[in-house]
Order: C-alpha cells, then sequence, then structure tokens
C-alpha cells in the first residue's frame, strides 16, 4: 500500500471514529442503547441493520440475531454484530469491528481497538482493554477469566501480546504473557 493511500486510510479512520463518539463514550467501558434510536419499537427483531444509532431498523433497546451497520452500531445485545464501530451490551457469539466495544463479552470480539466491561470470552485486537473491576457486582461468572491476544492488553484475564497490563498480576506489566495472580480475577 502507498504511504499516500494508507495515510487516507487512517484519515478516514480516525474521523469515522470522532464522528461515531467510539471510544471516547466508553470510559468507562459500558454500553447504554437508546430506545429512541431507530424506527421501529420491537424488543425483539432478528436482524438489525443501520447506518448509525440514529439510522437503525429497530431501537438500540431492542435484542438481536444479527446486527449489521455502516458506520456505527449501538445495540442491547446480538449473536452476531459487524460495524465500523460497534458497540454492543452483551456480545453472546460474535462482534466485529474497527473499534469493538461490548458491556459484558461471552464469546469473541475482535477489532482495531476491543474494549470490554467485562470479558469471559475472546477479545482479539491490536489493542484490547477490559475494565472488569467495575462489574463484580452482577457478574454471573466472577472467577472465569476472559482472553485478550492483541499487541497491547490492558485490564484482566490472561493475556497474550507484545505489551500487558493486568493489576492482578504478578508483576502488573509484563511481555508476551500475563495472568492474575490470587484474589479475584
Amino acid at each position: 500500500m502507498k504511504r499516500g493511500a494508507f495515510q487516507s486510510l487512517l484519515l478516514a479512520a480516525g474521523l469515522i471514529a470522532v464522528f461515531c463518539e467510539t471510544a471516547w463514550a466508553h470510559f468507562p467501558i459500558s454500553v447504554e442503547p437508546k430506545a429512541n434510536d431507530g424506527l421501529l419499537p420491537l424488543d425483539f427483531s432478528p436482524v438489525q441493520v443501520g447506518l448509525c444509532p440514529s439510522f437503525q431498523l429497530v431501537h438500540g433497546k431492542a435484542d438481536t440475531v444479527v446486527s449489521v451497520a455502516a458506520l456505527c452500531l449501538r445495540q442491547n445485545s446480538a449473536l452476531a454484530s459487524v460495524a465500523l464501530e460497534n458497540s454492543v451490551a452483551n456480545n453472546y457469539l460474535a462482534q466485529a469491528g474497527f473499534i469493538a466495544v461490548s458491556g459484558f463479552n461471552y464469546a469473541f470480539e475482535v477489532g482495531f481497538l476491543s474494549l470490554a466491561g467485562r470479558n469471559i470470552g475472546i477479545s482479539a485486537g491490536v489493542f484490547n482493554v477490559e475494565s472488569n473491576l467495575g462489574y463484580r457486582g452482577g457478574d454471573p461468572n466472577p472467577w472465569l477469566p476472559g482472553l485478550q491476544v492483541g499487541l497491547a492488553n490492558a485490564g484482566g484475564g490472561i493475556q497474550i501480546g507484545l505489551l500487558n497490563y493486568n493489576p492482578q498480576g504478578f508483576l502488573p506489566w509484563f511481555p508476551i504473557i500475563n495472568f492474575p495472580c490470587g484474589g479475584e480475577w
């Protein structure tokens, strides 16, 4: 890829990220879908399609099987979802996006930037962040660690990457592999 094309791609991705109010709107990491986003006021839909949260077929509080959006998606739950910026409160099977955000990741999440409030599945991306410390009270699996695979990982669970930060690790900053030692995961 030529240098100019790569710079254009980075600029486009950055602009999309800013306009979709992605990662900066999710700290601490949580996904709050809105009932007024979308055209149809359904509680469940087998398919969700859209351009961004303001232009979705069903509103964000609905549970879906498959969700697809061109730019941004904000959804309560989905079995499978794909969008450039993908925000799903409960990811039950597979989630993909340039930026993938989930409140709870139960299965597989992949993105350049992968953010999870609580990960008990697999997060794969260049940068992975889990902020599991805030989810202890309502966590159905408080002892089950997730797996983060990427260049840089931060949060909890088992981490494989060039740079890993795990506050419960034997050494909080450790390269190649890091995991919690003692206490809660």
